[in-house]
């Protein structure tokens, strides 16, 4: 079967409507504890953010001094 063009966009809208729909339902019915299970699943991922407090070691602080101006 051959759809027209403005027939194929108005399905695909249609489409989109529908998961849209659902995807208001599902965060609707979520819970605060299935947020923090599914961010902390998604955690496994995404790249640790640095530690302040382990940024700064020798290597750094030489660079830093390095470009330092001098008197």
């Amino acid at each position: 079967m051959v759809m027209r063009p403005d027939a194929a966009s108005s399905v695909s809208a249609l489409d989109w409507e529908a998961v849209e729909a659902v995807k208001a339902k599902e965060l609707a019915a979520m819970t605060d504890a299935d947020a923090l299970r599914i961010i902390r699943s998604l955690r496994l991922f995404a790249p640790a953010p640095p530690n302040p407090l382990n940024g700064l070691g020798l290597v750094e602080q030489q660079a830093i001094f390095h470009r330092a101006p001098r008197e």
